[in-house]
Order: C-alpha cells, then structure tokens, then sequence
C-alpha cells in the first residue's frame, strides 16, 4: 500500500480509502451471500 501511495503521490487518501471500501463491500457481500 506505501508503495502506490507513493506512486500516485496527491491523491494518498483515495488510494487509502479505495482499498477499505473494497473490503467492507467484500465482506458485506460474503456475509450477506452466506
């Protein structure tokens, strides 16, 4: 992850966010699923 906020560089908080919000929907999803 420090990797490609360093990348990007200005946008650090939205690669930050992104990653979070593709986890929560990720779970979300697995437990509405199951």
């Amino acid at each position: 992850m420090l990797g490609i906020g360093e990348l990007y560089g200005s946008p650090s908080f939205l690669t930050f966010i992104l990653p979070m919000w593709v986890v929560a929907v990720g779970i979300v999803f697995t437990v509405s699923v199951t």
